[in-house]
């Protein structure tokens, strides 16, 4: 995921928004050029404020951020999907972060979930055997969800045009689950 945005200034909102909206319609462009599907943008932001000079209480001009949030849904091209909309976007553009995910966890879930649970069965067998009893039927089993991951996110950065792609590195991630599990003893 790619969490950018334009921030532009004007002298009027007017001139202010229609900038900003001419840079984002750059991005978006230059976005969909390198494969990005229209339904993998987001726009995620709009912020339109006055800006004060010298104590005055009357603006002396208005400054439009607008944010979007782009999937990116295949690594080997993030880098060049990355450059290519920060040149699109001149210098009005802005970097927010990148957060790289896994897009299908199911079959990771199911075998944390089954190795969680072999766990809660084997040291609630321990605990049965060093107290002398025998382990019994489940009574109840929960699970606790964790968070999803945060995205990490970068310092802002210049639109400095560069021939090459941003690189991209997929590291690692990990995959968790914890399971509650209440059994009878005998």
């Amino acid at each position: 995921m790619l969490y950018m945005g334009v921030q532009t200034n004007g002298s009027t909102v007017s001139a202010a928004l229609q900038g900003a909206n001419r840079a984002v319609r750059a991005v978006t462009g230059a976005l969909a050029r390198t494969g990005v599907r229209g339904s993998d943008i987001q726009t995620s932001g709009l912020s339109i404020q006055p800006d004060y000079t010298g104590g005055s209480a009357v603006p002396s001009g208005y400054g439009v951020s607008e944010s979007i949030d782009v999937t990116l849904r295949t690594l080997g091209a993030a880098g060049t999907q990355i450059s290519d909309a920060v040149r699109a976007g001149g210098n009005a553009t802005q970097v927010d972060g990148v957060s790289l995910n896994l897009n299908d966890t199911g079959s990771l879930l199911a075998a944390a979930r089954a190795k969680a649970a072999a766990d809660a069965r084997a040291k609630a067998a321990q605990y049965a055997r060093a107290l002398g009893l025998s382990l019994g039927p489940v009574v109840s089993v929960s699970e606790q969800h964790p968070a999803p991951p945060l995205p990490v996110f970068a310092a802002p950065s210049g639109a400095r045009a560069t021939p090459s792609p941003v690189p991209v590195s997929p590291g690692s991630q990990q995959v968790t689950v914890t399971v509650t599990a209440v059994f009878a003893l005998g």
